[in-house]
């Protein structure tokens, strides 16, 4: 395609048989200096192995379409951070170890998944050594299909994170391999008075070694090597 419709509007449509079209969150992003171009769309909900479906892409729109429902998007945080937000969730991508410091659930008054503070171990993300680099973070996708980082340390480790339109997950690309990826949760989240109720599994664990935590919270066991607070 002509590279001159990268970073333009497009549109992109679902097409069934007997169905209104549905349109689809889907942006066109520039790829390298060459022009190259990647085309980024959600096809929403399961599609079974085998199946087919028929997209219609307009190209090199003069005006952006209004935003659809679900659409991703980012913008500036306070100390070099950046949020990242769809209709399911909001989370803070900070430069320290490219941490995601706030992991916010809408569904549920916007409450924090992550081990408060935004510095050191606390949040989603820690990698070791990784923890305490100092990260630059380039956006080089900014929706409404998908948000991506390019989150790059001065000692030549990367990590791409990515949140799509829609999602409640985010996808995490690393320049090599980890032996150890940390996600600490607040674990004020799930005692068993929480309100509303929380649940969290963990499978091949001995449901014995569940019980008062170091940091206070009690568990109960579900079923053997399945257990849940």
């Amino acid at each position: 395609m002509p590279p001159n419709l990268a970073g333009k509007p497009v549109r992109a449509f679902r097409v069934s048989k007997n169905q209104v079209p549905r349109e689809l969150p889907a942006q066109l992003e520039t790829v390298d200096a060459r022009g190259q171009a990647r085309l980024i769309l959600v096809l929403a909900g399961p599609l079974s192995k085998g199946a087919e479906v028929s997209v219609q892409v307009y190209l090199g729109l003069a005006q952006a379409p209004g935003p659809l429902p679900g659409a991703v998007s980012t913008r500036p945080a306070t100390n070099l951070m950046q949020w990242m937000e769809n209709d399911q969730v909001r989370l803070l991508l900070g430069p320290e170890g490219a941490h995601i410091y706030r992991w916010e659930i809408k569904a549920v008054g916007n409450r924090d998944l992550t081990m408060p503070g935004e510095t050191g171990w606390a949040g989603f993300g820690d990698i070791n050594p990784h923890r305490n680099s100092p990260y630059r973070l380039e956006c080089k996708a900014r929706g409404p299909a998908m948000v991506e980082y390019e989150c790059s340390d001065p000692w030549g480790h990367s990590q791409t994170i990515r949140l799509y339109a829609g999602a409640s997950w985010i996808e995490v690309l690393l320049s090599e391999p980890s032996s150890l990826y940390w996600d600490f949760d607040n674990p004020k989240n799930l005692p068993l008075t929480a309100r509303p109720r929380a649940r969290g599994f963990f499978p091949m664990v001995d449901p014995a070694q569940w019980g008062v935590r170091p940091m206070g919270c009690r568990g109960k066991s579900k079923r053997p090597k399945l257990i849940g607070a």
